[in-house]
């Protein structure tokens, strides 16, 4: 899968497009999948439109509101690189949906020099090749074969990140496989750090993606063998409320935060202030209606 999802939020859930501002339809009820939907074709034609934070990111939202986004994606990735237990600067990591490579930067602010990426769109691997070209890239589905990236790195990588990009994953099956996946690609003790909404109620279903039960996400964790380490929050008021307990943040989000979205006159003043607040919410909480970041571990020390 590409890193699009990651670069897109979504901040505002859709009934079926993540950009979109409408409201979401059948919060509690599973909606029916697309059989139509291609994400190869999708996620392809939409990098291969606009190669940029902003083309891949909440598409109704302005540069400056996705600026923020990502602003607050950094600094809560520093959180995320902060929590595994090893010396980045020596660690082999591999990220599952590089997209315009704005989390292989951070991985390389990180020191981290052994990097490798794997996008399910070929026009962002050829893109990807080009800017950074220490980095080994392979055009895969996670939820799929992924043999060549398995003998490029035949000891396992350190780490293996994947950000807003498995609640792409459509198909139940596929999404279990990629957690086996991930799991035969990590050198034991290594780590597995991703994102997704899970959430404490029934799955729900759209057209071009799903979110998930934190227990559907959890048995995949635990059936690849992985063990769940830790989980917090990505973000708080600056996403969609999917999993909102109470009718307050809902009402919240739509009252408050989405205006200024779309607003290109104060999204960048907006986007500041909410950003801190968001940083701010999140160091201190361990819950969010909104995405959530899961560490898992495969079991089993690497062999030195």
């Amino acid at each position: 899968m590409t890193e699009r999802a990651s670069e897109h939020g979504p901040s505002a859930e859709p009934s079926d497009e993540p950009g979109s501002t409408a409201p979401p339809a059948l919060i509690d009820e599973p909606a029916v999948t697309s059989p139509d939907f291609d994400p190869r074709a999708y996620w392809d034609k939409r990098l291969r439109r606009d190669w940029t934070l902003h083309g891949v990111g909440l598409r109704g939202g302005t540069i400056t509101w996705n600026e923020a986004l990502y602003w607050v994606r950094a600094r809560v990735f520093r959180r995320v690189a902060a929590a595994l237990e090893l010396d980045l600067t020596e660690a082999s990591v591999l990220h599952i949906g590089p997209g315009t490579g704005f989390y292989l930067r951070q991985w390389k602010k990180q020191g981290v020099s052994d990097l490798t990426g794997v996008d399910i769109a070929a026009s962002a691997v050829a893109q990807l090749s080009k800017k950074f070209r220490k980095v080994k890239f392979f055009c895969a589905d996670v939820g799929e074969d992924v043999s060549a990236v398995r003998e490029s790195q035949p000891e396992g990588f350190d780490v293996i990140s994947a950000f807003d990009v498995l609640f792409h994953v459509m198909d139940d099956d596929k999404y279990e496989q990629a957690f086996r996946n991930v799991e035969s690609l990590l050198a034991p003790g290594g780590w597995f750090v991703f994102s997704e909404k899970l959430l404490h109620r029934r799955t729900q279903r759209r057209v071009n993606y799903v979110n998930r039960s934190i227990e559907q996400t959890t048995a995949a964790v635990l059936d690849a063998g992985l063990v769940p380490v830790r989980r917090f929050p990505m973000f708080y008021l600056m996403g969609y409320p999917s999993d909102a307990a109470w009718p307050w943040q809902r009402l919240l989000y739509k009252r408050v935060v989405q205006p200024f979205e779309t607003s290109e006159r104060w999204g960048a003043v907006a986007g500041a202030v909410f950003g801190r607040i968001d940083l701010a919410i999140t160091a201190i909480v361990t819950e969010s209606p909104t995405t959530e970041i899961m560490i898992c571990r495969k079991p089993g020390r690497r062999f030195t």
